[in-house]
């Protein structure tokens, strides 16, 4: 039992106060007493406030004791005397102190007092109890009742520790209760917030709908909260959403999900799926729990631009597959063809339903409308931000995209493809099954209008061929011929010039780490200042054997930019005419002790295609660089027969994934299952992952979620060029 003791001879009250005058001061002696001092002794630290004590006892001395030795200990008290149990409420309700002392004995034992003090506050004072010579059952019942501590009335100086103790708790016990309350009136006021908001919002915690508004029901068709509180988040999505879903989810509780809005397709209580626009937020936290906001903003607050710019995109947009009108299209066409590319190579890609006339022979001609409608939300999911598009005819529709190659080009449109064919759309009542026929033409120069007739040319092969596939016409050979004599020229002045530049694009950790990655990008620049992307001359370099020139070009001025940059990695590209070339190696040892950099900040990129190619060369390549402190990564891999066999062969530093499996991530699991198994095999040879060409959050949240470490691409940032000293 704490504290009890029987004394051979029971001190009395007045004893006790005696016994306190014998104390000497010593705020020393109870260093967390001595910092609530309103006017410290020297040395002592400033005061935090003053404590209310109420003593009870039928001796007056018995409260100016327990004063002054508070006093003594460096406390400032505000000490009040109560006679008896009654006084005793009354005192704890108007003073509300927060240690009551009692000086009790057989004669003055307020059991029920002591155990109505908790009724009367909260948190509850702490009371201590003086006694002299009281019984074994007596002290157990005053502790029952809610006494924190028994104190001997001979032992004044154990009261100073076990006061601060107690003190102590009771300022603790009322500043969690403070935050509590304040937590409580928060999550009211933002409840309420909630509650009137227009924005669809659910708060999710541990993957559980926790709390969701009127507009969010109404977004998926519930009446009642009930419906869905309680239920898994991933519920209220289409499966082909929930790896986005997961990886957002995981990125926000970890703090690393940018301000951006996540596109899932939320899955309605009718069955039906329709594409949404969510933000994520990390909100409070809710009985110990993180909680993850997801919120569907409307325009309810729009301004007058905000009307202005609505209204113009109504004009310009089809209604049926919001995309652009006809007209808009083709000025927008024009206008783009003109700007130069941002990044690989430029296609025009045409999209027509197959059939159309039986089609509509099916459904009718309303219903065939509707069919263009659901087929333009399939589309959407493939399509790029930066990618243009619009309906051309009734049952078809053009894109202008950019990918990294024409292979790229090819697996996109082939995607869509393959969805389409084996998608159902369900239109009034009925399932009904489409084809698609794509056709592809590389945008040359600025000449739109030819792009656009070798598209439809391509198409309309497409269908004679049967359709359900896709096809490409690429610029004539005479056209081409022309072009390669001028790139020729173009490039060997550039080289004679120096006027190739560098850009750079930050490599992004998934993991919360600091960029300290970057992959240089060569551009040429032509007579009037403009870039030019590689793109557009590395074919007609690689035709006419200027590769390994141009590589060396990019190698030296990499490693220059190293020597200005301390501490940043860089990853450069070579061709496959430089893996085959047997003199890199000591050529890259030269140039990197000349310049004095660490050489574990050069990193030597090899499509996976090309070590395919010379798998010996790439083999004898890797020891070299090895043995030089260079580090290797494949990039683009993903689609070799061996990709995962080529990991454990060469075990490169890095391994980069290729960027049309980001091409509608998202959507594929069979996608997410090839990053799944690169992943798995880069971590048991100590590889790295990266993954290329990344351009929306949701493939960002599915790369989180999948364990790739890091990514690049235009949703982390555009290249952008880099200045050489």
């Amino acid at each position: 039992m704490r504290g009890a003791r029987r004394p051979t001879e029971a001190p009395s009250p007045t004893q006790f106060a005696k016994s306190v005058n014998g104390i000497r001061p010593n705020p020393s002696h109870c260093p967390s007493m001595a910092v609530m001092n309103a006017r410290p002794a020297p040395g002592t630290r400033p005061d935090t406030g003053r404590v209310c004590v109420v003593v009870l006892s039928r001796a007056e001395d018995t409260a100016d004791a327990v004063n002054r030795l508070l006093r003594r200990a460096g406390l400032t008290a505000q000490v009040t005397r109560v006679a008896d149990g009654a006084d005793l409420e009354t005192a704890v309700e108007s003073r509300r102190p927060e240690l009551v002392v009692i000086a009790a004995d057989d004669r003055l034992f307020p059991v029920e007092a002591i155990a109505g003090l908790r009724a009367r506050q909260w948190p509850a004072p702490s009371v201590l109890l003086l006694l002299g010579e009281c019984s074994e059952a007596a002290s157990e019942t005053a502790l029952a009742s809610g006494a924190q501590d028994i104190i001997s009335l001979g032992a004044p100086k154990r009261l100073v520790l076990v006061a601060q103790r107690e003190i102590e708790a009771q300022r603790t016990a009322r500043a969690l209760s403070a935050a509590t309350a304040i937590s409580r009136d928060t999550e009211r006021a933002l409840a309420a917030l909630r509650e009137g908001s227009t924005d669809a919002i659910a708060e999710v915690a541990e993957g559980i709908v926790v709390a969701a508004n009127p507009a969010w029901l109404a977004l998926l068709g519930y009446s009642e909260l009930g419906s869905i509180e309680g239920l898994p988040v991933m519920d209220c999505f289409d499966p082909l959403s929930h790896a986005a879903l997961k990886g957002a989810l995981s990125a926000c509780l970890e703090g690393r999900w940018p301000a951006e809005p996540l596109r899932l397709r939320a899955r309605h209580a009718d069955g039906s799926a329709r594409p949404i626009d969510i933000v994520l937020a990390l909100g409070a936290t809710r009985e110990g729990e993180a909680v993850i906001s997801l919120r569907v903003p409307v325009n309810s607050g729009d301004t007058v631009d905000d009307l202005r710019s609505q209204l113009d995109r109504a004009i310009r947009t089809d209604p049926t597959t919001r995309f652009l009108h006809r007209a808009h299209l083709l000025d927008s066409l024009v206008e783009r063809c003109r700007a130069p590319v941002s990044g690989g190579v430029r296609y025009l890609a045409a999209v027509q339903i197959d059939h159309p006339e039986q089609v509509a022979d099916q459904v009718g001609p309303l219903a065939a409308e509707g069919l263009i409608a659901l087929l333009a939300d399939e589309l959407r999911c493939h399509v790029a931000p930066h990618d243009l598009g619009g309906r051309f005819t009734g049952s078809s529709l053009v894109f202008l995209v950019e990918r990294g190659t024409t292979a790229d080009v090819e697996h996109w449109a082939a995607q869509i493809i393959r969805a389409v064919s084996g998608h159902a759309f369900a239109l009034s009542g009925r399932s009904i099954g489409i084809t698609l026929t794509i056709g592809l033409a590389r945008v040359m120069a600025a000449d739109a209008d030819d792009a656009m007739a070798r598209a439809m040319a391509a198409v309309r092969q497409g269908r004679t061929e049967g359709g359900n596939r896709c096809c490409v016409r690429d610029p004539s050979p005479q056209t081409m011929n022309e072009e390669d004599r001028v790139w020729v020229q173009r490039i060997k002045s550039a080289l004679m010039d120096n006027r190739f530049r560098l850009q750079q694009q930050p490599i992004a950790s998934l993991t919360g780490q600091a960029a300290d990655s970057y992959d240089l990008l060569v551009r040429l620049q032509d007579d009037d200042g403009s870039d030019v992307l590689p793109s557009e001359f590395l074919a007609a370099a690689q035709r006419h054997d200027l590769l390994r020139a141009l590589d060396r070009w990019v190698l030296a001025a990499s490693i220059a930019l190293a020597a200005q940059r301390a501490g940043k990695a860089f990853f450069v590209r070579i061709s496959a005419d430089t893996l085959n070339d047997r003199t890199i190696v000591a050529w890259l040892r030269n140039q990197i002790s000349a310049l004095g950099i660490e050489p574990g900040r050069l990193v030597i990129q090899i499509p996976e295609a090309d070590i395919d190619r010379a798998p010996d060369a790439a083999i004898a390549l890797r020891h070299g660089l090895e043995a030089a402190g260079i580090r290797l990564a494949i990039e683009h891999l993903g689609f070799g027969q061996d990709s995962l066999q080529l990991l454990g062969t060469l075990k490169p530093d890095f391994v980069k994934i290729d960027g049309k499996l980001m091409q509608g991530l998202a959507q594929h699991p069979e996608q997410q299952a090839t990053v799944r198994a690169i992943v798995m095999q880069a971590h048991t040879t100590g590889t790295a992952t990266i993954a290329e060409r990344v351009e929306d959050s949701n493939t960002m949240a599915v790369l989180f979620a999948l364990g790739v470490e890091s990514i690049q691409g235009r949703f982390v940032q555009k290249s952008e060029a880099v200045v050489l000293g």
